[in-house]
């Protein structure tokens, strides 16, 4: 199983990341300013005698499994991906809920 890096937002400008094999936490969470920063930092730091590859999750979108190079390299990129993916996933639960609402 791949190792995952689950980030959440704590509040504006605060992040938690959390390393999860399955249900298991490997280390403590860290906090960060951005998911960015969370993402690079994560890349930079986890044992690569562990994995060289984390699948990065926020809020309840996935983008995949990445390599911690990559995670270090493009972690910006990374964030953008996921911030959308959040985003269009938030849009659509809106729409179906109001359509669901419009049929009562």
């Amino acid at each position: 199983m791949t190792p995952e890096l689950h980030i959440s937002k704590v509040h504006r400008g605060l992040y938690e990341a959390r390393l999860l094999d399955g249900h298991e936490e490997l280390f403590e969470s860290t906090l960060h300013e951005s998911i960015a920063d969370a993402i690079k930092e994560t890349g930079s730091t986890f044992p690569n005698e562990i994995s060289a590859f984390l699948e990065v999750r926020y809020v309840d979108v996935s983008i995949g499994t990445q390599s911690l190079a990559k995670m270090r390299g493009e972690s910006g990129a990374l964030a953008d991906r996921l911030v959308e993916l959040a985003a269009a996933v938030w849009h659509s639960e809106e729409e179906r809920d109001a359509k669901a609402r419009a049929a009562e």
